[in-house]
Order: structure tokens, then C-alpha cells, then sequence
């Protein structure tokens, strides 16, 4: 009797310590998803507003938050932003296509938080896992076309395997602008990218990259984990990238 309770009472302990490091691994992952989904914008022009930033950096995806630091005397921000993209491709894409662009009359300084390399592994693990499927990231689609639309025009790259839109969570029948394809092989992938990424498609120039991991739910949709909650904005310049 004693040898069995003995026995219950360490499996519920294996039991209760492998969901702990379930949850760690899971609330490590939901992080570093969403230090994916920021850059770090610098030498603003004072006169830009957190909807300039907005209207530029939507080209590439959903903005999700744009955090400006402002000076308490003189009520004018600093001069850098923190922009949050839903999508981590949306950030890759502002990442590698805006930093020097000349807005407002400046050429902005496009690049990562500095907290990022503290995620650096899982990260990369995340990127690992993506490489497992030839999945591909399109961004600004017109809200006139549709899944079929998207699959038509890339399906001229290889067989599709999957095209799914980002739905709108208020109107379902509607799109958030941007979404994945899934190839079966990685040539189409690569062809896709290098022929589609900044094609004018219904008068809109799509942005399209390399998916950054492997599949999951569209954020609002069931199942998803919800990693794109804005980040608290850093509190001291020491966490920006060097000027």
C-alpha cells in the first residue's frame, strides 16, 4: 500500500514538474515571438506622428502598436519609435527593405531592440522549424482580393499545398491584408520570393519573404496564443540600437 501511494505521489511530481517546463518553454516561445514583431525606428523628423509611422510601415503588415518616446518639457517625442507588426515577417520586411528611406525629409534607422539577442536560441530554433516547409509571406493584399485570387497568381511558382489569408476578426469574410503559402517543394519558395516580393498587385506593391516559423494560428482565431500583446516600451536609451 505505502509502495503504491509512494508510487502515484511520484508520478503526480513528474507529472506537475514536466507541465512547468511545459508552460516555461511555451511563455519563452510566446516572448520571442513577440520581440519578432518589433523594430526599432530612430532619427525620426520632429514633425512625424505615431500615425505617419503607422500609414508607412503598414505597407509591409498590420501595425500593431507604435510606442514614440516624447520629452516632458517640450511635449515632442525623442526622435525614435518602437514599431509592433502582428506578423514577425512584417518586421523582417521593414527590417531589410526601410532602414536609410528617406521619410519626412530623414533617412530612418531601421533595425532590432537590443533585447533581442536574449532570445536569440529559441529564435532560431523557431527558424529552424519554418525550414521544414516551403511556406512564403504575402503582404499588402488589396482587400478586394481573395484566397482564390492569391493562389491563382502564385500557384504560376509550383503546386500550392496551402494559401490562407489572415481573417478580420470583425468581419470574417474580410482579410487583415496579409497571409501565408505553403509550397511542396522549396524551389517554388524561392522563385516566389524573388519574383513576387514587391509586385504590383490590384495597385498595391505586395511584400513578400520567407515565412519566419513554422504554422500557427492566426492571431484572434481559436488556438492561437495570442503572442502579438504589446510590449512594454523601454524606460532608459540604453536599450536602442547604437546611433
Amino acid at each position: 500500500m505505502e509502495q503504491s501511494v509512494a508510487m502515484v505521489l511520484k508520478k503526480q511530481s513528474t507529472s506537475q514538474a514536466q507541465n512547468v517546463i511545459a508552460l516555461q518553454e511555451a511563455s519563452q516561445r510566446q516572448r520571442a515571438l513577440m520581440l519578432m514583431c518589433r523594430i526599432y525606428v530612430g532619427s525620426i523628423y520632429y514633425d512625424l506622428k505615431d500615425d505617419n509611422l503607422r500609414s508607412v510601415f503598414g505597407a509591409f503588415g498590420p501595425v500593431k502598436a507604435v510606442d514614440m518616446s516624447f520629452d516632458l518639457q517640450t511635449q515632442k517625442h525623442k526622435g525614435y519609435a518602437f514599431v509592433e507588426f502582428e506578423a514577425p515577417e512584417a518586421a523582417q520586411l521593414a527590417l531589410e527593405q526601410m532602414n536609410g528611406v528617406v521619410v519626412g525629409g530623414r533617412n530612418v534607422k531601421v533595425g532590432r531592440p537590443n533585447n533581442v539577442p536574449q532570445a536569440a536560441p529559441i529564435i532560431q530554433q523557431m527558424h529552424q522549424e519554418a525550414e521544414k516547409y516551403n511556406r512564403v509571406y504575402v503582404g499588402s493584399i488589396h482587400p478586394d482580393l481573395s484566397e482564390s485570387d492569391i493562389r491563382s497568381v502564385f500557384e504560376a511558382f509550383g503546386t500550392i499545398r496551402a494559401c490562407q489569408l489572415c481573417p478580420d476578426p470583425l468581419v470574417p469574410e474580410k482579410h487583415r491584408g496579409y497571409g501565408y503559402i505553403e509550397y511542396e517543394n522549396h524551389q517554388s519558395r524561392i522563385d516566389a520570393i524573388q519574383s513576387m516580393n514587391l509586385f504590383e498587385l490590384g495597385g498595391q506593391y505586395l511584400r513578400v519573404g520567407r515565412a519566419l516559423t513554422p504554422p500557427l494560428p492566426f492571431p484572434g482565431t481559436p488556438g492561437a496564443i495570442n503572442p502579438f500583446m504589446p510590449i512594454a516600451p523601454p524606460s532608459a536609451p540604453t536599450t536602442m540600437p547604437a546611433e
